[in-house]
């Protein structure tokens, strides 16, 4: 704490520890295990949010209210892109060329370079940012950063679900696109998003989209609503978007309201009818049009009929996002080592091609995953599996070395 109170940024752990016994000899001699109590102390400051440990280079971020400050600069250069399409490129996010308050700015060009590349890292294993590889370049992009306004909006065509919750609109909705883009059975991009609109392209064909609705501080309502879609799509789509909004609203805020409309004249089915109609035990509705409309509830008779795919579409949004913080983690590492000494150590050579190595394992995995069948998922498990005992073989020979 002393040292973070000097004002110094970043510190490996190890130099931390290293003055901590300087300073403070005795306990040396009366503690065996001072360097994982000193550890533990590190981590009881962390959950403080005194400091924060970042993921390469073992270093020690003292005071991480800067994270924050250029995380809010990073994000709102994205939104103020000219093309408001809410994103940013990555070059430009990791070599600082944004507008960041000159008062929060680092000095320190050295340490500012290993704070962004912490930054979008934290923005990305939190979800908040998708990684899209284009034509020029890859970039960082934010669903909730939007400029641009989705032409069908507030009534996009082929709408079939409102839920409405109460709780953080904009975090909620931005996870939610992110987790969707990242859960293997739907992919948008950039060109695809809007000012609170996204529309996702389903592997299985056809789309799906959602459109947030802010109607109050706090309360949000998400429409759901799909074209070409099939019927085992859509209940994919809508499961996971209910399992997202209710996991992250306020408890008990959650309402689904199922929407009705008539496909001969595309009008919208009066909610006060289908409760009516549903009191008096009716299930469908006849249009002035001379059309009809069945509005029985299919939720029950497809969740019997479809398996629910929500933890594996979790797991494959964890998967993806833990790759792609992983990836950028291993590029820190190999930055703040080439920081530190000018050229990167042989150690930390090895670390980098260790990760490059497993980024490898893990790009051949995620491609063996989209197949979708069972044989690729053994394949995928002994693979793995495989790489984890070389891994450890390699691990060993290195410390006998």
């Amino acid at each position: 704490m002393e040292v973070k109170e000097t004002g110094r940024l970043l510190a490996p752990a190890g130099q931390l520890f290293e003055d901590f016994t300087r300073l403070n000899p005795e306990l040396i001699a009366e503690d065996d295990d001072l360097g994982s109590d000193f550890d533990v102390c590190i981590g009881r400051l962390e959950n403080r949010d005194l400091i924060r440990r970042l993921s390469f280079g073992d270093y020690v971020l003292l005071q991480p209210e800067l994270l924050d400050a250029y995380a809010s600069a990073l994000v709102i250069a994205a939104k103020n892109e000219p093309d408001g399409l809410g994103s940013i490129s990555e070059d430009r996010a990791l070599s600082g060329h944004f507008h960041v308050p000159e008062e929060e700015r680092i000095g320190d060009h050295k340490q500012e370079q290993l704070l962004l590349h912490a930054t979008v890292e934290e923005l990305v294993r939190y979800d908040l940012a998708l990684r899209e590889s284009a034509a020029d370049g890859r970039y960082l992009v934010f669903p909730s950063q939007f400029n641009r306004d989705y032409a069908e909006a507030p009534d996009p065509p082929g709408k079939a679900v409102a839920v409405t919750f109460e709780g953080p609109t904009q975090s909620i909705y931005a996870t939610l696109a992110v987790r969707l883009g990242h859960s293997q059975l739907f992919e948008t991009a950039r060109t695809e998003m809007w000012r609170n609109a996204v529309i996702f392209t389903a592997r299985a064909g056809g789309k799906c989209g959602i459109y947030l609705q802010e109607v109050g501080e706090g309360r949000g309502r998400v429409l759901l609503f799909f074209e070409g879609a099939t019927e085992e799509t859509r209940f994919h789509f809508e499961e996971y978007v209910v399992a997202h909004i209710n996991r992250r609203a306020l408890f008990g805020s959650m309402q689904l309201v199922r929407l009705f409309v008539c496909k001969n004249c595309n009008t919208p089915v009066p909610d006060t009818y289908v409760e009516l109609l549903r009191e008096q035990g009716k299930h469908l509705f006849s249009c002035p049009c001379g059309g009809a409309v069945i509005i029985a509830d299919p939720k029950e008779m497809l969740a019997r009929r479809y398996p629910s795919l929500v933890e594996s579409m979790d797991q494959a949004a964890d998967r993806q996002r833990d790759f792609e913080a992983f990836v950028l983690s291993a590029n820190a590492e190999t930055h703040s080592s080439r920081l530190s000494s000018g050229q990167a150590t042989s150690a930390s050579l090895w670390r980098s091609s260790s990760r490059m190595w497993s980024i490898r394992q893990l790009w051949a995995s995620a491609w063996v995953m989209n197949a979708c069948t069972r044989s690729a998922r053994v394949i995928l498990r002994r693979a793995v599996s495989s790489s984890r005992s070389t891994r450890g073989t390699k691990s060993a020979r290195s410390a006998t070395a």
